[in-house]
C-alpha cells in the first residue's frame, strides 16, 4: 500500500534554497497549508493509499514564512481547527522518514535521490516505499504529478551509478486523478482472498460495512472464484458511490450488475422476503432488498444504504436467493 511522503524540499524557497522561506508571509502560508490539507484529504477517494503521512522527525519545525513554522501553524487560532487536527493526526500515524531510510538504504545500497540537483529525504523514502511524494505548492516546480529524479546507487563494484526515474507526486487534490489507474491496480493486487479483503476492508472501503451472512461468505472466498474480481469491483464502486452520495434517493442504477430491488415474484411470497433479512453489525434484522447481479455466475450481492451514517451495508454475497424462477 503506497503511503504519502512529505517532500521537505518544498518547504524551502526554491530560488533561494540556502536561506529563503517558501511563503512570503503568514497569509500565503495559511493558504498553501490549506491546499496541502485538502490534498491529503483527497486520499479518501483512493483507499489503496495508506492513512499515514510519512514525515521527517522534526517536520513541525519546517519554516513556512519568516517566524512562522508548521508548529506555529498548528497553534494558529486563525486556522481551521479540524484542518490542524487532521494534519497532525496523519503525521502522527506514520514512521519517520529517517527510520525508513536507515533500514531500506542498507538493503538497497541507495545513496540518495536528487531533484534539481538537491538531495531529498522525502523523495528518497517515496522512491524506496513505492509511495507518493507530497509537496507544498510553494513554487511552480512542484505543480506536477511526476517528479523527474536522479537515483544514485552503489553497485556491486562500489561504483556510484546514476539513473533517471519518475516519482509519483501530488501537491493539489486533482493531481490524484493522474494516478488513479495505478492506485486501482495496487488496491486490487493487495487482495488475494476473502480473508485479505476482510482484513483490509476498513482501510480500503471505509464507506462499506460488511455484515450479516456476507461476513462468513466473503471469508470463505479463496480468490480463485471466477467472480472474485467482480466482487471487488462491486465493493470499489459501492464505496465510491456512497462516499459521493449527497442525499436524496440512492443511485442504485450506478452500481454494477444492473442493481435493482426484488421482483413481484419475491414480494408475493413471505418466505422469500424473509430470506432477504440480514443482521447488521448492531444486531438489527433489516431487509436487504436491493442487490447487484452477476448473471454469468448467478451471484448476487445484497446491500442496504444507510443515509444517516453514509455507509453501504453488505448483507449477502452468494448464489441467487430463492424465487419462483430460481429455487436455489
Amino acid at each position: 500500500m503506497p503511503d504519502l511522503v512529505l517532500n521537505e524540499l518544498s518547504f524551502r524557497r526554491w530560488d533561494d534554497f540556502d536561506g529563503g522561506f517558501p511563503c512570503p508571509d503568514v497569509h500565503a502560508a495559511r493558504t498553501l497549508m490549506g491546499e496541502l490539507v485538502r490534498t491529503v484529504r483527497a486520499t479518501s477517494k483512493f483507499r489503496s493509499i495508506g492513512r499515514a503521512l510519512r514525515t521527517e522527525a522534526g517536520f513541525l519545525q519546517y519554516s513556512l514564512s519568516d517566524g512562522y513554522s508548521l508548529a506555529k501553524w498548528l497553534n494558529d487560532p486563525e486556522v481551521d481547527r479540524d484542518a490542524k487536527t487532521f494534519f497532525k493526526n496523519r503525521g502522527a500515524m506514520g514512521f519517520y522518514v529517517e527510520d525508513t531510510l536507515a533500514s531500506a538504504n542498507e538493503a538497497s545500497k541507495l545513496t540518495e535521490v536528487r531533484f534539481g540537483g538537491r538531495p531529498g529525504n522525502g523523495l528518497c523514502a517515496a522512491w524506496l516505499l513505492n509511495g507518493i511524494s507530497l509537496s507544498l505548492r510553494s513554487h511552480a516546480v512542484w505543480n506536477t504529478t511526476f517528479l523527474g529524479v536522479t537515483i544514485r546507487e552503489i553497485t556491486d563494484s562500489d561504483a556510484v551509478e546514476e539513473t533517471e526515474k519518475q516519482v509519483p507526486h501530488v501537491c493539489r487534490a486533482d493531481h490524484f486523478g493522474d494516478h488513479a489507474g495505478w492506485l486501482s491496480e495496487t488496491q486490487r493486487s493487495m487482495i488475494r482472498s476473502g480473508a485479505d479483503l476482510l482484513a483490509r476492508a476498513n482501510t480500503l472501503f471505509p464507506s462499506i460495512e460488511i455484515c450479516g451472512r456476507a461476513l462468513r461468505q466473503i471469508e470463505d472466498l479463496t480468490g480463485g472464484e471466477q467472480y472474485f474480481e467482480w466482487v471487488l469491483s462491486c465493493l470499489v464502486a459501492g464505496n465510491r458511490l456512497v462516499s459521493e452520495w449527497s442525499g436524496g434517493e440512492f443511485p442504485h442504477d450506478q452500481l454494477p450488475g444492473d442493481a435493482t430491488g426484488e421482483s413481484a415474484s419475491v414480494w408475493d411470497r413471505k418466505e422469500f422476503i424473509n430470506q432477504r433479512y440480514f443482521n447488521t453489525l448492531a444486531e438489527e434484522s433489516k431487509l436487504f432488498e436491493y442487490h447487484m447481479k452477476n448473471k454469468s455466475h448467478n451471484i448476487r450481492i445484497h446491500y442496504l444504504p444507510d443515509a444517516a451514517r453514509r455507509v453501504l451495508m453488505i448483507g449477502y454475497v452468494g448464489k441467487h436467493l430463492p424465487t419462483k424462477q430460481h429455487p436455489t
